[in-house]
């Protein structure tokens, strides 16, 4: 199995997006739990329409609201020369392959801060 590209894609990937977060991690654990891939969603109506950790970057960022989490929550992340690399990503796949520069607390505070945006704004 020749894994190689992948494996430069995702080194070059977390050197690149290390200008997008604190220098330092807020925490040495870059382990986030989420919900096995082959488990199923649940969601309610309240939440089938708002963004989420899944949500793809790009689709967020369209959303002036989401963009201005992005922007809060994630600093440079938008405006990362890379960017165009990643905007198909969702920020889990994004915090896997920070390096711990995404860590578990700010993608706690984005999820939160996504969650409290108008549905209607998420409905765009």
């Amino acid at each position: 199995m020749y894994r190689f590209p992948k494996l430069i894609f995702a080194a070059s990937l977390a050197a690149s997006l290390s200008g997008c977060f604190t220098p330092h991690p807020k925490s040495q654990t870059a382990i986030v739990p989420f919900p096995e891939d082959g488990a199923p969603a649940v969601q309610d109506q309240a939440t089938s329409t708002s963004y989420t950790l899944d949500t793809p970057i790009e689709r967020i960022a369209a959303d002036p609201d989401g963009a201005a989490v992005l922007n809060k929550d994630i600093p440079g992340l938008l405006t990362n020369p890379n960017y165009g690399m990643i905007k198909s990503m969702n920020l889990k796949t994004v915090a896997s392959l920070s390096g711990g520069r995404l860590d578990g607390q700010t993608l706690a505070q984005t999820k939160t801060d996504l969650a409290a945006l108008p549905k209607q704004a998420s409905l765009k």
